[in-house]
């Protein structure tokens, strides 16, 4: 999230005080003792719990994507267009080149945002945009493309050419990418 926004907490500070206020002045309405007293003060602490949760999640995702990391996804995003993949996917296959492992830590960041009790599965099928096609194009991408860096040191030591480690870079990129544009294509004439 660098880097930091003091515009975007400041905003964050405002809208929850605001909201605050706001239940304040409901929960001061209402009459302490009368009928449905405590459970018209329980729906709205929730109401306002849940609206302070969504303006943190909101925040969250405006500084990920004003972010480095956001800004250097939206630039590549072009790249995966024609694959159904949004930047996010592309930031998370970027984080993947560390270790493939990190793309589903790096797809939980960027979609979830923290949040608890959210599982990555549900969080990706609500919010992500990706398809049955896509999110299989994408798992075939992140199968095929650039192995890790330590399996790319590997094979730089091996050959002992930094050419024969770029072009094996480079092969399988473009091998994973028509892979996943073939599957896109192709699986959207069925469904």
């Amino acid at each position: 999230s660098f880097p930091m926004n003091r515009e975007n907490q400041t905003r964050l500070e405002d809208g929850i005080a605001l909201i605050e206020e706001q239940y304040t002045m409901s929960t001061g309405n209402l009459r302490e003792g009368s009928s449905g007293y405590r459970t018209e003060l329980e729906r709205l602490l929730r109401e306002k719990e849940s609206l302070i949760q969504e303006l943190k999640r909101e925040q969250k995702q405006k500084a990920v994507y004003y972010s480095f990391i956001g800004r250097i996804g939206r630039g590549i995003e072009p790249f995966f267009r024609p694959l159904g993949f949004t930047w996010k996917e592309g930031v998370a296959l970027i984080t993947g080149f560390v270790a493939k492992e990190v793309v589903v830590s790096t797809l939980g960041v960027l979609y979830a945002s923290g949040e608890e009790g959210m599982e990555l599965g549900t969080v990706l099928r609500d919010r992500s945009g990706l398809t049955p096609i896509t999110a299989f194009a994408f798992l075939v991408f992140v199968l095929i493309y650039t192995p890790c860096l330590a399996a790319l040191a590997v094979i730089r030591q091996e050959t002992g050419s930094w050419r024969w480690t770029l072009f094996s870079v480079g092969y399988q990129v473009t091998l994973a990418w028509v892979m996943a544009f073939v599957i896109v294509k192709v699986g959207n004439l069925f469904i």
